[in-house]
């Protein structure tokens, strides 16, 4: 366990038990100006090593910005006075010495008045740091962003775009209800969290690059489970770009965006889970490229507007498709088994080409069921398992060639 006193008195009676000559050491920040700031040792207490203490060494951290002024810089260190004596007896001594500061949470939290911040020298954003700070306009740091924490622009609703391309951490609900944020651009090696940009009512454009990635969508509560996608309520986003550091899309992830028109993503791209991007009533094209493996439950169900899609030989999910009424064109790229679930792609009357067929291996129930315009000859030489009506009502086919079927519906 790690507490930090910051108060001199306290300062002073731990001091006094656990440093051999300076003792008595009463700390002052010369000139914080504007800025509520607290200076002190830090104190490890080991109870695994027989309680023994642990001098961490003096530190400064700013806690809260005081001032009015619209444009501020976070210093970057304090002069600290401190006095001290020597054994806790004889005359003091005074000496002056120049230390770096941390960084407390929500330093500007509720300040409505501030507009551009520089962090200076450092690279870490608080919790809630911006949290209410409703005309803020920019922030900047000398080097860049690597930590963004929990609900740290929350509710920054002035706050128009975001770039931080080094990021190592990106904590939930960052940016949420920053409604007038448009585009935002991060890279690093982070975690891309749960409802990291939820209720950004006005975001457009959003790319996530470098080995960024993303795994679930729940946080785990005490009592349940909550289930907060990354771009909840963002009706506008229309564009996202996906890094070679994305392996899959979680369930739900662009779940009723109605605006989303373009999704590029990377070649490592492996698994689109259920309902990744059911209800994208405006998505065009998706072209996933011979890296995607599976496909899940009803990942583009309601896809309206879709007219071409892209894939590996994967694994397609029941009703994978379902309500894509535009489907013109699927292609299967590269080497491998091809498996279409039931109700794949039943009743997209204006489906007619499938390439790459050859790499089918199991269609199942109703898989093509009342496609009308599927047109020509469709050669399935690796064909093993067909289920019932696969290929009922399909009007406008004119042969199947298919290998040698071990399972016939």
């Amino acid at each position: 366990m790690k507490i930090k006193f910051l108060s001199a008195m306290i300062v002073g009676f731990i001091v006094l038990n656990v440093r051999s000559e300076r003792t008595d050491e009463i700390p002052k920040v010369i000139d914080p100006g504007d800025w509520d700031v607290s200076a002190g040792w830090s104190i490890t207490f080991n109870p695994i090593k027989g309680g023994n203490v642990e001098d961490d060494g003096f530190g400064v951290s700013i806690n809260k910005y005081k001032g009015e002024n619209s444009s501020v810089t976070i210093p970057s260190g304090f002069w600290v006075e401190m006095s001290y004596r020597i054994n806790n007896s004889g005359p003091r001594f005074v000496e002056t010495n120049f230390y770096n500061t941390s960084l407390s949470g929500g330093i500007f939290s509720g300040n409505s008045t501030i507009k551009h911040v520089s962090f200076g020298s450092h690279s870490m954003i608080p919790s809630r740091c911006f949290d209410g700070c409703s005309s803020l306009i920019s922030v900047s740091s000398d080097s860049s962003f690597t930590e963004i924490h929990g609900s740290a622009f929350e509710n920054c609703t002035s706050l128009t775009s975001f770039e931080a391309l080094n990021l190592s951490r990106l904590d939930n609900f960052a940016f949420k209800g920053c409604t007038g944020l448009k585009s935002c651009t991060m890279g690093g090696s982070t975690m891309i969290p749960p409802g990291v940009f939820e209720g950004c009512s006005s975001l457009e454009k959003v790319e996530l690059l470098g080995n960024t990635y993303w795994e679930s969508w729940k946080i785990i509560g005490n009592f349940r489970d909550d289930f907060r996608p990354p771009f909840s309520g963002c009706s506008n986003l229309s564009e996202v770009t996906l890094g070679s550091g994305f392996t899959k899309i979680p369930s739900s992830t662009f779940e009723n965006l109605q605006s989303l028109t373009n999704v590029i993503v990377g070649k490592s791209l492996e698994t689109i889970e259920g309902r990744a991007f059911i209800g994208c009533t405006a998505l065009r094209s998706f072209n996933g490229g011979n890296s995607v493996k599976l496909v899940g439950w009803q990942a583009f169900k309601g896809c309206l507007l879709l007219e071409s899609v892209s894939l590996g030989p994967a694994d397609i999910g029941d009703s994978a498709f379902a309500e894509c009424i535009s489907l013109q064109k699927v292609v299967i790229e590269g080497e491998g088994n091809c498996v279409i679930r039931n109700n794949a792609f039943a009743s997209l009357t204006l489906l007619e080409s499938i390439e790459g067929s050859a790499s089918i291996v199991n269609i199942g129930d109703n898989a093509f069921n009342g496609c009308t315009s599927l047109l020509g000859d469709l050669n399935l030489p690796n064909l093993q398992a067909l289920g019932v009506s696969s290929f009922y009502n399909c009007t406008s086919l004119t042969s199947v060639v298919i290998g040698d079927l071990s399972s016939l519906g």
